[in-house]
C-alpha cells in the first residue's frame, strides 16, 4: 500500500512518499497496460530466473513463491504439469529418432558384412 509520511530531515519538514508497484500495477493500470507491463517485464533474463526457480524448486533463492493450491491450478503448477507432459513429448520423440538411427547403422553395418564375406580373393 503506499503511503504518505511528514518526517523531519534536520530542520525541515518533507513528505515522504512510499509508492508499492504492487498498487500502481494492479490499482492504476488499466487491464490491457498491466498485461502489455508483464508481458514486457517477462522477456527480462532477472524475471525469467526467478521464475523458473519457483518452478522447479518451489521459491526463488530469497524465498519468494506463487500462490498453490490442492487442486493442481496455480499457474506455477500449471507450467509444471506443462512441463513434464512437454519433456515427456521430446524424450520419447529423442527415443523414436535414436532407435531408427541405431536401426539405420544396424542396417549398414549388416549391409558392409555381407559386402565384405562375399569380395572375391
Amino acid at each position: 500500500m503506499s503511503e504518505y509520511k511528514l518526517v523531519k530531515e534536520g530542520s525541515r519538514s518533507v513528505v515522504r512518499v512510499d509508492i508499492s508497484p504492487y498498487d500502481i500495477i494492479h490499482d492504476l493500470l488499466s487491464t490491457e497496460e498491466r498485461q502489455e507491463l508483464i508481458e514486457s517485464l517477462s522477456c527480462h533474463d532477472e524475471i525469467i530466473e526467478a521464475v523458473m526457480q519457483q518452478v522447479l524448486d518451489g521459491c526463488t533463492e530469497n524465498g519468494f513463491c506463487g500462490w498453490t493450491s490442492a487442486s493442481m491450478e496455480s499457474p506455477i503448477q500449471k507450467a509444471r504439469l506443462r512441463i513434464a507432459k512437454e519433456s515427456n513429448e521430446a524424450t520419447l520423440r529423442t527415443v523414436w529418432q535414436l532407435e531408427n538411427k541405431i536401426e539405420s547403422l544396424q542396417k549398414d553395418v549388416e549391409y558392409w558384412r555381407t559386402a565384405y564375406s562375399n569380395r572375391s580373393y
